[in-house]
């Protein structure tokens, strides 16, 4: 691929760059991409400014090339254009101790106000300040107190640091250059700040007044309190002023060594279109948890938050974005600033993984912030994920539950429509939420149209599986066997027999009360496990064997002598020469017990296709938020009961629904794939609110866990094997 770039003209790069369709080459090397782009057209300004700007509008988290970027705009424009430019990359990647150390050495070099560049500063160390890693940022800004001989603001900056851990805390305080070497080398006076020094002149009058009414009372009459540092001498208070660092030192210290076991196991912090490797994935997880459980989330009260925003008219959105606050009135909400500052860092490492996100917005959402939680989804389904179904039908379920429903039906139809058209998730819980909301008869279209377009296409692996689903919807919901069974027998004209779709019209046949249609499915069964030119090629032995096998359980429940004769010496002529397999293979009283997840595993989990839903349709089929479609209740009707025993059923709980895994925990996969979505976030910037788009814009995503499964359906019998998968 990198000898077909070579090749390429300026020209047909930057058209490959600002393509509205991406070919795939610059997803998986873009910065080979870029580099050739570039130098293609090297010392055209106009050109370069088209080419990182298509770059950086898909990875802006790459804060070397926003500092590249500016770069160039130095040499070939102006010094307004790089402040612009700088601007830009730190909006986009906020979070990067990098980015702000690259901007406040540009602003150093440019200009000569010391609060100019101590604003940049301040501004860049509220985000970054806590960060383990912070320190080079910390050391620029100290270097340059330095320069300005400012030893007052110089001792405020290690204070500063020695409040939080940092990887290099120790060099700060007891090392070369240290907080203790300053504090030696530089008159007190000249290290306290103004409050610092009025209370410690103000101590040392309190102590002269207090010696010269002892000398009026000299019998030890009542006499005041005296200040802690009444009395001190210079050298006291010099200790008491370093003691005081000391131990928010020791404090800082002691927290450090808490967290230190997942800082160092973190080996890539920074953004990659590379997968990080599992142990580190999981390390961010462990990560997470640990200072959830440490900054005690479920205890953090934003009543006062709440009442001081109103007050003040500040959000917390807008104090971790550096806007000044009154820290004293903050301490209820502290915790819940770490735990925000690790999510963010965390997402400029794993920024492809929808997994994090969705834990981001289920947290703040969870502390009741939910400018945070809203200003996450916003970003990871318009900029960051955008390209991958599981953020969007979270997404969708999220703003469902929030009462948003015009966002909802938005983020499914973006599903349909260029995420991922075709994927039975989606058209599944779309349908669902249509039914919730009492609209049966879009429901009931919503399968109807995904049917009639994928009947135009060529050999489509979905459309069996989407027969099987409208099927069993109709059946739950509306208690229609007959509309049921006409959906399923209109199939046999459309789709190829297969395992799964003859064991869904075998299990509707055995949970529905009326007569079974024995013939029917008899001559059906036969035809797919009977070797012919037609199924020998698509079915595999194992497959023909199970089938007959089920079907044999289901005529020995409700067929005659003569018709279980004939099921029974069908299935020992045609695999009798297997009952030599292991006895892994044969049915045990745990098989019939087993889930209906591990069953859809088994029936599914060997032919992939474009659109599947049930095998795993995108690549997040693992991952810690497991909760597949069916493992969650479902207020479906019950079908009729026929006869006194109870048929379980367990059709919602299938694996088939294991790609989606609950929220969405895309399970440590190679995200950003090209697709045909719109950029609808520029620059990767952080949108205030996630404000519904145009349907053919939309940009939302993903359902939060489904909160929908079939309910147990009651039929005429007990036997549970094959009836526990598909309704």
């Amino acid at each position: 691929m990198i000898k077909v770039v070579a090749q390429l003209s300026g020209t047909a790069l930057l058209d490959v760059l600002l393509g509205p369709s991406k070919p795939e080459m610059v997803w998986s090397m873009p910065q080979v991409i870029l580099g050739c782009a570039l130098l293609r057209n090297k010392g055209n300004i106009i050109k370069i400014r088209k080419i990182y700007d298509a770059f950086l509008a898909e990875f802006p988290l790459c804060y070397g090339y926003w500092k590249k970027y500016a770069d160039h705009e130095g040499r070939l424009s102006s010094v307004e254009k790089v402040v612009e430019v700088y601007e830009r990359g730190v909006e986009g990647v906020t979070y990067s101790v990098d980015i702000w150390l690259h901007y406040c050495m540009f602003a150093i070099s440019t200009y000569g106000d010391p609060d100019t560049v101590r604003r940049l500063f301040e501004r860049g160390l509220a985000y970054v300040g806590t960060d383990y890693l912070s320190y080079p940022l910390w050391d620029k800004y100290i270097e340059y107190e330095y320069s300005q001989q400012e030893w007052c603001r110089l001792a405020m900056i290690y204070t500063r640091i020695l409040e939080n851990p940092n990887q290099q805390l120790d060099r700060y305080f007891t090392r070369n250059d240290s907080f203790k070497e300053l504090a030696a080398s530089r008159p007190l006076p000249e290290l306290q700040t103004t409050e610092e020094a009025s209370a410690t002149g103000a101590a040392s009058s309190g102590a002269n007044e207090q010696g010269v009414e002892g000398e009026v009372h000299p019998d030890g009459g009542e006499q005041s309190h005296k200040p802690e540092s009444a009395g001190l001498t210079g050298g006291d208070e010099l200790e008491k002023y370093v003691a005081t660092r000391e131990e928010m030192y020791r404090k800082a210290k002691e927290f450090d060594l808490k967290i230190i076991g997942f800082e160092t196991a973190i080996r890539r912090p920074y953004f990659h279109v590379r997968a990080l490797n599992v142990s580190e994935l999981e390390n961010w997880h462990n990560y997470l948890d640990f200072i959830e459980r440490e900054g005690d989330l479920n205890k953090v009260s934003l009543s006062s938050y709440n009442h001081l925003s109103i007050r003040q008219g500040w959000s917390l959105l807008s104090y971790l974005r550096g806007l000044p606050v009154q820290p004293a009135e903050m301490s209820d909400v502290v915790s819940l600033f770490q735990i925000v500052k690790l999510y963010e860092r965390c997402l400029i490492a794993c920024a492809n993984y929808p997994e994090y996100w969705i834990r981001y917005v289920l947290c703040m959402e969870a502390s009741g912030s939910m400018d945070l939680a809203n200003n996450a989804l916003a970003r990871a389904t318009q900029v960051f994920v955008k390209r991958q179904p599981d953020i969007h039908l979270f997404a969708a379920k999220f703003k469902e539950q929030s009462a948003d429903i015009l966002g909802a039906r938005a983020a499914y139809e973006l599903v349909h429509s260029e995420i991922s058209p075709g994927l039975i998730e989606a058209i599944v819980k779309h349908s669902n939420m249509e039914y919730r909301l009492g609209n049966k008869e879009d429901a009931f279209s919503l399968y109807e149209q995904a049917i009639a377009i994928e009947k135009g296409k060529e050999q489509s692996q979905t459309l069996p599986m989407l027969f099987v689903q409208y099927s069993r919807f109709v059946y739950l919901v509306a208690g229609n066997i007959e509309k049921a069974r006409e959906i399923l027998d209109g199939a046999v004209d459309h789709v190829p027999l297969s395992k799964p779709f003859l064991e869904a019209l075998i299990h509707l046949e055995t949970i529905q009360s009326g007569l079974k249609r024995l013939d029917y499915l008899d001559s059906l069964v036969e035809k797919f496990v009977v070797p012919n030119a037609d199924t020998s090629s698509s079915a595999s032995p194992y497959d023909r064997e199970e089938l007959s096998s089920i079907y044999l359980e289901f005529v020995d429940l409700f067929g005659d002598l003569q018709l279980i004769k004939k099921a029974g010496d069908r299935h020992l002529k045609l695999f009798l020469s297997h009952k030599s397999a292991p006895e892994s293979k044969k049915r045990s009283a745990d098989d019939l017990l087993a889930s209906d997840k591990t069953k859809m595993a088994k029936l599914y989990g060997g032919t992939p296709s474009p659109a599947q839903s049930l095998m795993g349709a995108y690549p997040s089929a693992q991952g810690q938020w497991t909760a597949g479609y069916g493992s969650q209740p479902q207020a479906w009707p019950q079908a009729p009961q026929a006869q006194g025993q109870q048929w379980t059923t367990g059709y919602a709980q299938q694996g088939g629904y294991g790609g989606y895994s609950g929220y969405g925990s895309s399970t440590f996969t190679q995200p950003q794939v090209p697709a045909s979505t719109q950029q609808t976030a520029t620059y990767g910037s952080y949108p205030p609110t996630y404000i519904a788009q145009p349907l053919q814009q939309q940009s939302y995503a993903q359902p939060a866990a489904a909160t929908f499964a079939s309910a147990q359906q009651p039929a005429s019998v007990s036997q549970a094997y094959y009836g526990g998968t598909y309704y």
